[in-house]
């Protein structure tokens, strides 16, 4: 039974849930965000292809479809997968999968990793898909100084054109990561080598993909057409002859699925306002229990306060995470380290640690220096799903134990960029990494100003050393990862919150949504190209 401090400490999170939505600007649904129905977790229509359909899907749209332009994968892939298909794709259940690259080969030592390449794919502008368009992407890729490709592409000395449908992938050390690579669309979504020189690339794709674009309102609608020149080498693919994907608050993102204006939204804004629908099989809640999305604080350790490691442990010890996974997080688990259980080097005994108590966290605050609380000043908030209803609970918690923070709502396409300029104490987001591949997300992490403007311990960088050598067994790297993630939690680096995404809202006619048939969702957004309408 709970205290009578947590029963109330739901409370405050509750009702926060329900109509503290005050801070909510106009971004897009995230998939990384849960509600508080059951929903039925049917995975939809099975009925006969209709392939006149115009299929509406309600995502986050992006400002420019060209990859080299995308501060990260997840949303370039939600507003360009119709159009670009990647050198490799990961399935439903986390595992590496074909796409245009069909086998994949490490050399003995890592030092490179040979592909072959699919024959008889041809780009929407009649050019072949070979070898020498390979290389010239990858090319562009690394060259993009500044941009989130030329990170991902870093371990890439050169790439060998052996055949023309056959590379080789030179690489500057030996690494896991070049797979996550080659299957994310700021390093692996392959663009006809005609259109790379273009100064209208953001706005007009050429890919290998089973549709072209019909209109583009940057931030706010795409519409795509099915190809008509018939060659559409996924069978799976492009079965509508039409696909519009919108930008919707999360409120309206649900009255237009309720309504009939959208056949497929991710369920931002939470499922308890569609449940009449949901019981009635109007809406289907297609669940994706699998993703490896994780929310939390960020805590900048550049901040004195914060560069205490008593005052983060306190953070960590006075939220009441599984109150917070009750109000908010429909479908998903309390999580203490900011990683993934669905990754190898999990730290299972990590998550025992940081127990709520609201006593031990004002214990640990006053040994930090601070018995009579302390105002740690305005943390950003992503204005997005229910992550501005989770902020305001937490807000609340904190101030139990003494700890004032503000809130400002930031669209959370610009979040981690004005969070690494702004001094801001932390900011109130997702901490995914769009990988299968540990190392990525360490990167993501412990290395860059975007997330952890104090730099990387010390103590912690001979522990990252290695953990994506190809060359070494997968127990030895995952006992290297989890290495990494106890020293995380040890040192209480985030305050993380939950894992894991409610899944997709999907209308009765929806078909393609059954298990396996949606790509990515580990990183908790899919794939839609084996979705369609039925008749």
């Amino acid at each position: 039974m709970r205290s009578k401090r947590e029963q109330r400490w739901l409370s405050v999170a509750a009702v926060a849930a329900a109509g503290a939505v005050a801070l909510t600007g106009c971004g897009s649904p995230s998939a990384a965000v849960g509600g508080a129905a059951a929903g039925t977790g049917s995975q939809g229509s099975t009925g006969e292809v209709d392939t006149n359909a115009t299929m509406r899907v309600g995502a986050t749209v992006a400002t420019s479809l060209d990859p080299i332009a995308a501060p990260e994968a997840v949303r370039t892939l939600m507003s360009t997968w119709p159009v670009y298909d990647r050198l490799l794709q990961v399935t439903e259940d986390g595992q590496y999968a074909p796409m245009l690259a069909t086998e994949w080969t490490f050399s003995d030592n890592g030092s490179t990793l040979d592909l072959k390449l699919r024959e008889g794919v041809t780009f929407t502008d009649g050019t072949p898909f070979n070898g020498d368009a390979v290389k010239a992407n990858i090319d562009r890729y690394r060259s993009a100084a500044g941009s989130a490709s030329a990170t991902a592409t870093a371990a890439i000395s050169s790439v060998d054109v052996v055949a023309p449908n056959e590379v080789k992938l030179r690489l500057s050390r030996p690494t896991t990561t070049i797979l996550n690579t080659i299957a994310i669309p700021i390093g692996g979504a392959m663009i006809s080598p005609k259109a790379l020189g273009n100064s209208d690339l953001a706005t007009k794709p050429v890919g290998t993909g089973a549709y072209v674009l019909e209109s583009f309102e940057p931030g706010q609608k795409i519409t795509y057409k099915r190809r008509s020149d018939g060659n559409i080498w996924d069978t799976n693919a492009g079965k509508p002859a039409e696909v519009q994907i919108g930008a919707y608050a999360p409120d309206a993102s649900n009255n237009a699925i309720r309504t009939g204006q959208l056949d497929v939204a991710q369920a931002g804004g939470g499922t308890t306002q569609l449940q009449s629908e949901i019981d009635s099989g109007k809406v289907i809640v297609r669940r994706q229990p699998t993703a490896s999305t994780v929310s939390g604080m960020f805590l900048n350790s550049t901040i004195p306060a914060l560069a205490n490691i008593k005052v983060r442990q306190a953070i960590n010890t006075a939220l009441d995470r599984e109150a917070l996974v009750a109000a908010f997080g429909e479908g998903q688990a309390a999580r203490v380290q900011p990683f993934p259980s669905t990754l190898p080097g999990f730290y299972e005994a990590g998550e025992k640690s940081y127990a709520y108590d609201v006593d031990a966290a004002k214990k640990l605050l006053a040994e930090a220096g601070y018995p009579n609380g302390l105002d740690l000043g305005e943390f950003l908030v992503a204005n997005n799903g229910r992550m501005p209803a989770q902020a305001q609970a937490i807000q609340a918690g904190l101030a139990e134990i003494g700890i004032q923070i503000g809130l400002r709502s930031v669209d959370i396409l610009q979040l981690t960029t004005e969070y690494s300029k702004s001094n801001a104490p932390g900011m109130f987001t997702y901490m995914t990494s769009a990988s299968l591949d540990p190392s990525a997300w360490f990167t993501w992490l412990y290395t860059s100003p975007l997330t952890l403007p104090g730099g990387t311990p010390e103590a912690m960088k001979p522990l990252l050393v290695g953990v994506d050598d190809s060359s070494l067994s997968d127990t030895e790297r995952k006992a290297k990862a989890e290495a990494v993630n106890k020293f995380s939690v040890d040192n209480a680096l985030y305050a993380p919150l939950m894992q894991g995404v409610t899944g997709m809202l999907i209308t009765p006619k929806v078909g393609g949504t059954g298990t396996g048939n949606l790509p990515f969702t580990p990183f908790g957004v899919s794939d839609l190209r084996n979705v369609y309408i039925t008749k």
